[in-house]
């Protein structure tokens, strides 16, 4: 059922009444009313609702003639953490707080393109499933020098993933073999033997593990007299061990490690109040998931982004901070911040009431944003009236929120299909080219995914 659609209304003869209305343009009482009886305000509002309900129509039909798109594959799936190498190293284990955050991380770590860990190389990168339901879960780089991680992560754009998405980093050199892996005192002697190889032995040093029994373990285990400082340290000594991957020791200078940041993420340019929703399109724009269409509009002064949805105004904000103007489109209120930017203009009202005149003075929609909490099957009829008027190349930038649970492979097909099924009904209203991108960005959640769109 679309926005603009209602419930039936209980009685039969009223909705019966009701659709005759809006069948014959309400010439029996105004501009006629919706399936529930509300009276549309305008002739505009009351086009705009037929439309919705002819396009909703055509892709009932459409499905139920099998016509609707063919599942995509979906991305491959994790290796097992049993295909971890058998080589002695050197390995970094970068630790997360939640499994699918886990493998969130190791696409980005493999993904070709190095958009989101520039010059970070590895053999390959693995998730440790044995550790999910506890506190960390563990994505092994294999082939990852110590300080690779760090390096890769501080010229990461945007400081999504240091903010937001990793936990901790522990970088070894050495794996501890054979039953040595399953004693813990040798592996903290391991430790302190990678320690004493380093020549750390008159140096001030810190400690740090996976699980953290092992901290006190290794401090038991170094030479009497070590210096240890959690602070102002030379060098630390890495443990991790786990089930998937075994026992790994390593030592690391200071200025290799990697610690999460301590600073606040920003609000966005809007000091007021924290919006969350804007680190998605502050993601698009920072990797140029578009392509650099969205930010390519701020030299573009005839051209403006619609932002559907856009209360309180993270999306706005973050277009307007990248010298583009926006139209927000929402009955709600913006933040005040927001809404005193000199290149937001906004519409107070709904998408189906949306006039030419809404728009800034001679601009025309050249982009659709929306991060509207709604089914993916409900977008189209909150879109299609602008989608409509985009001209050839536009991109459309989309927060798909999906039911259900999981990450695995049978639900990532299930959402590459559901985002198939929202281009051809987008399809239906106007050209779209077929390629389109469904990303995972790591400000989205579980159950979210980012469609990325063009006009054809």
């Amino acid at each position: 059922m679309g926005l603009f659609e209602s419930k039936p209304a209980p009685s039969a003869s009223g909705a019966q009444d009701d659709r005759n209305d809006v069948a014959d343009g309400g010439a029996q009482d105004g501009f006629g009313c919706d399936l529930a009886g509300k009276r549309f305000a305008s002739a505009h509002q009351a086009a705009c609702y037929r439309r919705s309900a002819a396009a909703a129509a055509t892709r009932r039909e459409r499905r139920a003639a099998g016509g609707g798109p063919a599942p995509r594959a979906a991305a491959a799936a994790a290796p097992a953490a049993g295909a971890f190498h058998a080589s002695a190293g050197p390995a970094t284990f970068v630790l997360v707080m939640d499994p699918a955050l886990a493998e969130k991380f190791r696409r980005f770590a493999v993904d070709p393109a190095r958009r989101y860990l520039p010059g970070l190389d590895v053999d390959g990168a693995f998730t440790d499933a044995a550790a999910r339901g506890n506190k960390v879960t563990a994505v092994a780089l294999a082939g990852a020098a110590p300080g690779a991680a760090k390096r890769a992560l501080d010229a990461s754009p945007g400081d999504f993933l240091a903010t937001r998405l990793v936990h901790r980093v522990l970088c070894a050199t050495d794996r501890v073999w054979g039953a040595d892996a399953g004693d813990d005192g040798a592996v903290a002697a391991a430790a302190a033997a990678a320690l004493a190889r380093y020549g750390g032995a008159k140096a001030t040093v810190a400690v740090r593990a996976q699980p953290r029994r092992f901290e006190k373990l290794v401090v038991a285990a170094l030479p009497p007299g070590t210096a240890l400082d959690t602070q102002a340290y030379d060098a630390a000594v890495h443990v991790f061990v786990s089930p998937a991957f075994g026992a790994w020791v390593g030592v690391v200078a200071r200025g290799d490690e990697w610690f999460p940041s301590q600073v606040v993420d920003a609000d966005c340019g809007v000091a007021a109040e924290k919006m969350r929703a804007a680190h998605k399109l502050r993601e698009v724009l920072a990797f140029g998931l578009d392509g650099g269409a969205l930010a390519a509009l701020a030299a573009d002064p005839g051209g403006c982004v619609v932002d559907v949805g856009a209360a309180p105004g993270g999306w706005t904000s973050t277009l307007a901070a990248a010298g583009v103007a926006v139209l927000a489109v929402d009955p709600a209120a913006l933040n005040a911040g927001v809404a005193a930017m000199a290149n937001v203009t906004h519409a107070r009202k709904k998408v189906e009431d949306l006039a030419d005149a809404d728009y800034p003075a001679g601009a025309v929609p050249k982009a659709l944003v929306c991060d509207v909490n709604a089914h993916p099957a409900q977008l189209v009829e909150t879109i299609a009236p602008l989608v409509r008027a985009l001209p050839p190349g536009a991109p459309v930038v989309l927060t798909l929120k999906f039911g259900g649970k999981g990450h695995e492979a049978a639900c990532e097909a299930r959402k590459l299909t559901h985002a198939a099924e929202v281009l051809a009904d987008l399809g239906d209203v106007a050209p779209f080219a077929a390629d389109f991108r469904l990303e995972w960005l790591v400000s989205n959640t579980k159950r979210e995914r980012t469609l990325i769109a063009f006009r054809a």
